[in-house]
């Protein structure tokens, strides 16, 4: 008889790690799902990220061309107004005294004449 009920135990036990086995196995096939699905997600999220930074890259650079034309268009008019206001002043310079003016330009072209001279 004890040979009987330590095959009866035995079969019992068999019967309980088979039991556990088909359980982990059970749940090692639902982990495998859930880690697919979890996978594509990721994968969903991923491509969608990469085409918001996609976007938001050539709105940065459509940005940085649209300041670089404003700043310059606003160093040229910088430069424009710069150069007026300057031609202004040595108009009223020469207003002022014409005799003074003359004798400076003719001293400038005196010595641009001597450093062209060959």
């Amino acid at each position: 008889m004890a040979s009987n009920s330590g095959g009866h135990e035995l079969g019992e036990s068999v019967k309980e790690m088979k039991a556990q086995i088909d359980a982990l196995t059970k749940t090692l096939a639902t982990l495998a799902d859930d880690t697919a699905e979890m996978r594509a997600e990721y994968g969903k999220r991923f491509r969608r990220s990469a085409r918001e930074a996609t976007s938001l890259g050539e709105q940065i650079v459509h940005d940085a061309g649209y300041v670089r034309s404003e700043a310059l268009n606003a160093a040229g008019s910088y430069a424009a107004h710069s150069a007026s206001a300057a031609a202004g002043r040595v108009e009223a310079q020469i207003a002022r005294s014409p005799v003074t003016a003359l004798l400076a330009a003719l001293g400038v072209g005196f010595a641009i004449g001597l450093l062209t001279r060959k």
